[in-house]
């Protein structure tokens, strides 16, 4: 916490920095405020948000290990708060190729739409592979991707879906 300084961070991303030279810091959204649930509850119900230590930990991190990268999985209920927090540090979010194919949802997840300060990923760890998810699909979202990539039926759709993030700005 502040009180120290930070001190289990410090020591936390100096041990992962000696092993990696990108650092994904996962639940970002945390950063900026997080759920708290009151020691002794019995259901997360009872919680409340509370501020994260947000451009704090941010600045201490990047100000002790300026040879670092970091990338923000931002992945999540966005709010405004959060995207101004992610714009203030200055460090990459995530964008998800398995979340853009959707025939449900608006066009702003899909490859074209990725800012060029992102990574884009296939998928993450709770996703199935991209193989396992293109054949999930319903066959109104296995069209949408399809329509959106400009293939066709018989064209590799997991192919298509990885080029289209290669193509990106991300």
């Amino acid at each position: 916490d502040l009180a120290d300084g930070f001190g289990w961070w410090i020591r936390r991303i100096d041990g992962a920095g000696k092993l990696y030279d990108v650092i994904r810091v996962d639940h970002f959204r945390g950063f900026e405020a997080y759920w708290a649930v009151p020691y002794g509850e019995t259901t997360a119900k009872n919680g409340h948000w509370v501020k994260g230590p947000g451009m704090d930990l941010i600045g201490v991190l990047n100000g002790w290990f300026p040879q670092l990268e970091f990338i923000a999985e931002d992945l999540g209920y966005p709010t405004p708060e959060l995207a101004q927090l992610l714009r203030d540090s200055q460090w990459p979010g995530m964008k998800v190729l398995e979340f853009a194919f959707d025939d449900r949802d608006d066009s702003a997840g899909l490859p074209h739409a990725f800012p060029e300060r992102s990574i884009c990923y296939t998928g993450t760890h709770d996703n199935e592979t991209l193989m396992q998810f293109c054949e999930n699909l319903s066959p109104e979202s296995d069209a949408y991707a399809r329509e959106y990539l400009g293939i066709g039926p018989d064209d590799d759709l997991p192919d298509a879906i990885i080029d289209a993030g290669m193509q990106s700005k991300a």
